[in-house]
């Protein structure tokens, strides 16, 4: 079989990942050329998705991978009638679920995470981190200074997409993550924080996450204090996340898809 990979440039990041994971060419936002199959990662040029589909037309088959805010267009724009031919797959149950009320079936299959961090004891003072991606206000500063207010006590480290090479040592000297969102994908800060034992309050729909609403700031408070108030890692949550983030699943079920 002859596959690439392919995804615009807002994409490559996880691009490459699926690349390395498979062994498959990474082609970005160019050009794949004649092959059995292209795995698309993300829809990000709603609503015709015109350079997309047209990078990509000469692949006998096309798999659309779905990562989050792309989702979110499509269900908004109400594009799915110009999606070509494909097979699907997706980051997260939340994301299926708003795939299916457009008339699309996806598999979850969440990118394999590139940080494993270990199960480590607690640091002696609660403190928690706060992941910024590229937008801050996107993802949640605003609530990062209610909860800061509301705990005038409690440390909050922030940091951005790229800022540590490596966030073990962050997750290491913090008991829990904030990442809230009006809209997520595969939230992998927040796994990578509950596979080394720690909480993740956030509004995605992840098992194990102490889950809040935007809507509920009572709420949001609440599961903070629940969280500065734990003693030990969750072990349970630790190796469920180690199974569900590992390159041996998310290649498993991309085998799967790619033969069927």
């Amino acid at each position: 079989m002859i596959g690439y990979i392919f995804s615009l440039s807002a994409l490559s990041t996880f691009g490459h990942r699926a690349s390395k994971l498979t062994g498959w060419p990474y082609v970005k936002e160019a050009f794949t050329g004649t092959c059995d199959v292209v795995f698309i990662v993300g829809m990000y040029d709603p609503p015709l998705y015109q350079t997309t589909l047209e990078m990509t037309k000469h692949a006998k088959r096309r798999h659309i991978h779905w990562c989050g805010s792309d989702v979110e267009a499509l269900v908004g724009f109400g594009c799915a009638d110009n999606l070509p031919e494909a097979t699907h797959s997706c980051e997260s149950e939340g994301l299926q679920r708003e795939l299916l009320s457009a008339g699309v079936h996806a598999e979850v299959m969440p990118m394999a995470t590139s940080v494993h961090a270990p199960v480590t004891p607690f640091p002696e003072k609660p403190r928690l981190a706060a992941y910024y991606g590229t937008n801050p206000n996107k993802y949640g500063a605003d609530w990062v200074r209610f909860i800061s207010d509301a705990f005038p006590d409690l440390e909050i480290e922030t940091f951005v997409l790229g800022q540590h090479p490596d966030v073990t040592p962050v997750i290491e000297r913090t008991n829990g993550l904030i990442r809230i969102m009006d809209h997520d994908g595969s939230a992998n800060t927040a796994r990578e924080w509950m596979e080394a034992g720690r909480a993740a309050i956030t509004t995605t729909d992840l098992p194990y996450a102490d889950i809040v609403s935007k809507r509920d700031p009572s709420g949001v408070l609440a599961a903070v204090r629940d969280v500065i108030s734990r003693k030990e890692p969750n072990k349970l949550a630790a190796e469920w996340y180690a199974k569900y983030n590992s390159t041996e699943t998310w290649k498993e079920t991309f085998d799967r898809l790619m033969e069927e």
